[in-house]
């Protein structure tokens, strides 16, 4: 806001004097109002007191009666009726306040009782005499004063004489001295309480009930009363001299502040014409210093103009002269610049002119460049097309070349397979043929990596999402491993969470190649220690992956590194591979919608790497694919089958039995018990037995489900269970707590002793459930019938890369053949070739 300069003096000048004033004004009123209410304080109390001596005085009439008539009785006690009423009479005449007054004497059983406004007095009863003797001293009883004298005789109380006031007659007594300033006077006895007669006048019952208790003596106290709690009282309260009560003084707050408020008002006002007298003269003499500011500020308006010829009219000799002649000499100094700067803006525009044709010039030479920059560009891009192009030729003579190798190296691989079972190899030619199986296996592992590589860059690998036993799964990684691990004497730990679903969607095969890849991994760098595989749902309902090891650990220079393709970190051990395993289970889990594929390590303690992958349900009629035909039974020899609805045995025996190589696979109900066995082979079943239990229908069913041949059964309980077990069938019985070296020795000795594994026994053709069509099924079952009649078992693995490339064929027909394959269950291969028969029967019969 702009205000002129007489304004803004003014307000500066006068802001600070209202401020002052304000603060004299609110410290001058609130202590003369405080003075005055103090003065008003003392005065009410002085008044207050004056009234309780003059009460005192009035009372004081009461104990004389009395005294005199207890003087009386003493003097003659047998003296005549009517001469006691004639006293009594003549007492009451001498003390208005009294409404009746009494003598009571034991001795004879004599009273008289004397009422105001009475023609005659009356007695007691004889037998309400000495009931009716109280205390000596004042008493309030219901709505009177009482003033009880004794008469003693020989040291004994024999009789009394009293004086009866009303309280009515009291409050009369105080209203009529009360002073001109509606002050309100009431009584009180010792303990605060108010009295008032009956009934109660109602301004005093409203003080009375707003009171409650007198409060403390000699202070000013504020109170509200009314209907409404609107009407406010100063209330004092005062001892009466001599007697056991005390004057309660009440007035109108505003009645008591009347002459303070007067006085207060007073003073305010000469405050307020004082500081309107300072302001006039502050506004005075701004408008005479500013008079030459106004004028200055002409001649520089004047000058802004342009008009130069300027002359203030300020005639002082002091800051504000010396100033107008500075304004002047600048007038004449400004006209003066004004013609230099006319002729110095003539000679710019011929600069400016030559300037511009130089930019015109410039521009000129910009604008070639551009379209340089933009042929340049086009360049660029097709050199760009041409390396996109030249990848995905890449890609495509990778993808070509590996097919090309895998196919004679299958070859290779079942062919020293089928010699390193021939018994006739003397130790030697043993050793070369494994030499050249594993070999062949390393080459087989690099073509699958970089196949497996080129689809994910060239955009073909594609996803399964399939209805998928997630522990199921997660139990064939683990026979898979448990063989290597144990070789190895490295402990393998599976941890799968309880909240863990039990059918998932996800691609099984895509999931499993990542687990076996990471354990690979982990026990490949593992000298010692454990090697552990724990699934769960994490906080956001995702299921998290993660395996950890004890081994060499990575460098964290090279956490980052590791995940690029052909890329290891080779510190502390020396290890083959293709460094393509990461990252091709980095891009695997982007597939299957996962994230946070992520390593924690520490050189020399270990390594953990885990990811999430997203917990999709199947639909509610959706069964789980399954990833294999037969389990081959030496994949399982390790794996001990544990049966106890509730176990009681520790941790700690498990875990032991874990670090001795044993997988042990938990089962609550004997049928789940038995379709494990008709699946796999374990190394043993144990037992926890209860007295309830069927021991013998248990014992029985085990052995027939056990499909290749019956493994040790060993039952553990207490000593009451013990000749049940052995009874039952059980082939050997230990007690709780159970010993995990003992259960390690009895399975350690049943292998030892047991019969040579039987081979798996001919069981019906396996029906395919899945969907095959008939122009397929008649080639895939000629093709293996080929394969079949020459033993080329690298032809049944390329016939397993085809079908999983193939977008027609079912999704597990692929691992099933290159499984039968790689277990050459030739068996198995005939009997699936028959199955493809029967299906593409009407369309090889068309």
């Amino acid at each position: 806001m702009h205000l002129p300069i007489r304004t803004k003096l003014v307000l500066f000048a006068a802001l600070p004097v209202i401020a002052v004033y304000l603060l004299l004004f609110l410290f001058g009123v609130t202590q003369l109002r405080a003075h005055l209410t103090d003065d008003a304080h003392d005065l009410l109390l002085e008044h207050a007191r004056y009234r309780a001596a003059q009460f005192a005085l009035s009372l004081s009439q009461a104990p004389a009666l009395a005294e005199s008539l207890g003087d009386l009785m003493q003097a003659d006690p047998d003296q005549d009726q009517s001469l006691l009423y004639a006293h009594l009479i003549d007492g009451l005449r001498r003390t208005p306040l009294a409404q009746s007054a009494g003598i009571l004497y034991a001795p004879s059983n004599r009273s008289a009782l004397m009422r105001r406004g009475q023609p005659g007095g009356e007695t007691l009863p004889e037998d309400d005499v000495i009931s009716q003797m109280k205390a000596p001293g004042w008493h309030i009883e219901s709505n009177a004063i009482v003033f009880y004298r004794a008469l003693d005789r020989a040291g004994e109380r024999v009789g009394e004489t009293f004086v009866n006031l009303s309280l009515n007659a009291v409050y009369q007594e105080l209203s009529a001295e009360r002073s001109s300033s509606n002050m309100i006077l009431m009584l009180a006895d010792d303990n605060g309480q108010v009295r008032l007669p009956d009934p109660p006048p109602l301004v005093r019952k409203q003080l009375a009930d707003s009171i409650g208790s007198a409060g403390s003596l000699g202070s000013v106290s504020e109170i509200r009363s009314g209907l409404n709690n609107d009407d406010r009282y100063w209330l004092v309260s005062t001892q009466v001299p001599g007697l056991p009560w005390r004057i309660l003084a009440a007035t109108p707050t505003e009645t008591a502040l009347m002459a303070a408020n007067e006085k207060v008002v007073w003073v305010a006002g000469i405050l307020v014409v004082s500081l309107l007298v300072v302001m006039s003269v502050i506004a005075a003499i701004a408008h005479r210093i500013t008079r030459p500011f106004a004028a200055l500020d002409a001649s520089v308006q004047q000058i802004g103009r342009g008009d130069f010829n300027v002359d203030p009219d300020v005639k002082s000799h002091d800051e504000l002269g010396a100033l107008a002649s500075a304004i002047r000499s600048m007038a004449q100094h400004i006209a003066h610049r004004e013609q230099q700067l006319r002729r110095s803006h003539q000679v710019l525009e011929h600069r400016v002119a030559e300037r511009t044709t130089a930019l015109r010039q410039s521009n000129t030479k910009l604008i070639e460049q551009i379209e340089e920059n933009q042929r340049t560009e086009v360049a660029l891009r097709s050199a760009n097309e041409q390396a996109q192009q030249a990848s995905k030729a890449k890609s495509q003579f990778l993808s070509n070349m590996s097919h090309e190798l895998r196919t004679p190296l299958h070859g290779v691989l079942g062919y020293a397979q089928l010699l390193r079972r021939d018994g006739e190899l003397n130790q030697a030619q043993r050793e070369s043929v494994e030499a050249i199986e594993r070999c062949g296996q390393h080459l087989l592992t690099l073509i699958n990596d970089i196949l497996d590589l080129t689809k994910i860059e060239a955009g073909r690998m594609q996803v399964d999402l399939q209805p998928v036993d997630l522990r199921q799964l997660i139990d064939d990684v683990r026979t898979i491993v448990a063989s290597r691990a144990a070789a190895e004497n490295l402990v393998l730990r599976i941890d799968v969470g309880t909240d863990i679903p039990a059918i998932v969607m996800t691609d099984a095969v895509k999931l499993k190649q990542i687990l076996l890849n990471l354990l690979g991994n982990a026990l490949k760098f593992t000298e010692q220690g454990v090697v552990s595989l724990s699934v769960c749902l994490d906080a956001e309902g995702q299921i998290r992956f993660e395996v950890a090891d004890t081994g060499v650990g990575v460098p964290a220079d090279k956490l980052e590194a590791i995940f690029d393709a052909f890329s290891q970190a080779r510190d502390g051990k020396a290890v083959d591979g293709t460094g393509l395993g990461l990252a091709i289970n980095q891009r695997l889990i982007r597939l299957l919608g996962g994230s946070d594929f992520n390593v924690d390590s520490t050189p020399g303690i270990g390594s953990r790497f885990h990811f999430r992958l997203p917990n999709l349900a199947p639909p509610d009629d959706a069964q789980p694919v399954v990833l294999s035909v037969d389990h081959h039974p030496a994949a399982a020899v390790q794996t001990l089958l544990w049966l106890a609805a509730e176990s009681r045995e520790p941790l700690d025996v498990k875990d032991a039995l874990a670090d001795k190589g044993f997988v042990i696979q938990r089962m609550q109900q004997i049928g789940q018990a038995a379709a494990y066995l008709e699946q796999h082979l374990v190394a043993g079943v144990v037992v926890e037995l209860d007295a309830t239990d069927d021991a013998t229908g248990m014992c029985a069913t085990l052995h027939q489900a056990a499909r290749y041949g019956p493994p040790p059964i060993i039952a553990v309980g207490d000593t009451a269970v013990a000749s049940v077990a052995v009874e039952a069938g059980f082939d050997v019985f230990l007690q709780h707590p159970l010993d995990a070296s003992e259960l390690s020795s009895q399975l350690e000795s049943h292998a030892r002793n047991a019969d040579p594994m039987p081979a798996p026994p001919t069981a019906a053709p396996r029906q395919i459930t899945t969907a095959w069509s008939a122009e397929l099924a008649q080639s895939t079952a000629a093709r293996l019938h080929s394969a079949i009649d020459l033993g080329d078992v690298a032809h049944l693995f390329q016939l397993a890369e085809e079908l999983a490339d193939h977008p027609a064929a079912p999704t597990n027909a692929a691992e099933e053949i290159a499984l039968m394959a790689r277990l050459f269950d030739f068996d198995g291969l005939r009997r699936l070739a028959s199955q493809l028969d029967t299906l593409a029967g009407p369309a090889a019969s068309a």
